[in-house]
């Protein structure tokens, strides 16, 4: 009889599909007060643990509750980083089988749950098994099971450049791999937003019958079939053929998903209000992004629709409002916002006339991933803090732990430093560069309005009416001011 508690149910939906001699009494377990009293009622044999679930307790003084309610029971832990000290005290408890990274394949968990007693472990490097068949060398993947960080599906209803906007920030801001699937056949330029080749509309789909019955893809799917936007930013565009999407079912979107989610992190689904498919993705999501306007009927309307998405099995709580102003109108504000939605506001990308000429393909190609980042990161920050995948912190903290970081064994990550400045300084060029233009276009039409030959000639007849009557120009002038005066 085992007891998970990784906070990442999927994981233990697939041990129950590969061990299936294995009981499992309970659902996954998120935290550590609700493992420590699961322990106190079941007498289990295996519990398998990822020590970044969420608790109060030390990891010492968990592991000795958990080692006190259940002293004869076998512990598996799934480490973050490497600590001797901490891994030689586990041994005096009787703890012998530890992942380091939380990567490991199923096969090593297996025997980690099968074995009495065994070396302590570390796994570092994802496996792969290589077979041939038939004279032909076959790569295959094994299953990975990552129990580090918490994986995300977060589908963003109603805007494909949002979801374009926050996969991009998430994938720049972070290291982790993430992906954007998208399925919005109305709106989805996802080519123009990001800056790519619009996506071949067959590669797609040869992805989604890879992956028909549950079936795992292995990494070279990735390079076929997805677009490529950064080292860890990919597109899986299956809006590039409308009449295929329109016509596919919903398991077969289902086994997508779910694949997608055995080979990345983070996964971002660029749905609209009338897809077909939009029960299915918000059903399976950790939290859903509802994009709206910022703006008092835009507000009423996804407001009325949201109502018709909630069910029995799609909790309110897990639907939140993204804010957008691409309208340079008088938008509703922030306060007014959170007290009409409180914990499900969270936040507003602001406007940008820029962007919006982008947006309206009017602007330079790929502008926002180009040259519009900058702009928009820090607005995108205060969004994936809401997930823990980017921590907040201000422009001390940020130079404090830069600094501390020179002290360190391991030196600061200075690629990624210049990249982010790299951004920042292409966007100072270009608002210095559209300024010019524009002081340009101002001075260029002066020049034309003094130059006009209409201009020229009222100037010199009124020169030569002064000159006839006798008038002084100048001394007209003066009094005309002082007359004013």
């Amino acid at each position: 009889m085992v007891i998970t508690a990784l906070n990442n149910q999927p994981v233990q939906d697939l041990l129950k599909e590969k061990c299936p001699g294995m009981g499992f009494p309970l659902q996954d377990i998120s935290y550590q007060e609700a493992l420590l009293e699961a322990l106190q009622t079941i007498k289990t044999d295996v519990v398998l643990i990822n020590m970044s679930i969420e608790g109060e307790l030390p990891p010492q003084d968990f592991i000795t509750q958990v080692r006190k309610y259940n002293p004869s029971a076998k512990i598996v832990l799934v480490l973050k980083e490497v600590n001797e000290d901490f891994r030689n005290w586990l041994v005096t408890k009787a703890v012998y089988d530890t992942f380091i990274d939380g990567q490991c394949t199923f096969e090593d968990i297996k025997m980690a749950l099968a074995q009495e007693r065994r070396e302590v472990v570390i796994k570092k490097e994802i496996v792969v098994e290589e077979k041939v068949l038939e004279k032909k060398k076959v790569v295959t993947r094994k299953e990975i099971v990552k129990v580090g960080i918490k994986k995300l599906i977060l589908p963003v209803i109603a805007s494909t450049e949002l979801a374009c906007e926050m996969a991009y920030c998430t994938a720049r801001l972070t290291d982790l791999k993430v992906t954007l699937v998208n399925l919005d056949t109305v709106k989805g330029f996802i080519d123009i937003y990001l800056g790519v080749e619009r996506p071949d509309k067959n590669k797609a789909f040869l992805f989604a019958e890879e992956t028909k019955g549950g079936r795992i893809p292995d990494m070279s799917s990735i390079e076929f079939c997805f677009t490529e936007v950064l080292d860890n930013l990919f597109i899986l565009d299956l809006a590039a053929a409308p009449e295929r999407l329109t016509a596919a079912k919903s398991n077969d979107i289902v086994d997508v998903l779910l694949s997608c989610y055995s080979l990345f992190d983070i996964i971002f689904i660029a749905v609209p209000w009338e897809s077909p498919f939009i029960r299915h993705a918000v059903s399976m999501a950790d939290n859903t992004i509802i994009a709206s306007g910022a703006y008092l009927d835009e507000l009423a309307a996804a407001s009325g629709l949201t109502e018709k998405l909630i069910s029995n099995d799609i909790s309110s709580e897990k639907l939140l409002y993204l804010f957008h102003e691409y309208k340079a109108g008088v938008s509703l504000p922030d306060q007014c916002l959170r007290e009409r939605l409180g914990e499900r506001y969270m936040g507003k990308i602001l406007h940008d006339d820029a962007r919006c000429r982008s947006r309206n393909r009017d602007g330079p190609e790929g502008f926002f991933s180009r040259l519009c980042y900058p702009l928009l990161r820090s607005q995108y920050a205060v969004v994936l803090e809401r997930f823990s995948l980017y921590p907040a912190h201000s422009s001390i903290t940020g130079i404090k732990s830069f600094a501390i970081s020179l002290f360190q064994k391991n030196p600061p990550d200075l690629t990624f430093a210049l990249r982010e400045a790299t951004g920042v300084l292409a966007y100072a060029g270009f608002l210095l560069g559209r300024n010019t233009i524009k002081f340009l276009k101002l001075i260029t039409a002066i020049i034309k309005m003094l130059f006009n030959p209409f201009i020229i000639i009222l100037l010199l007849a009124l020169l030569v009416i002064a000159q006839l009557s006798g008038v002084n120009l100048l001394d007209y002038m003066k009094n005309l001011i002082h007359l004013f005066h």
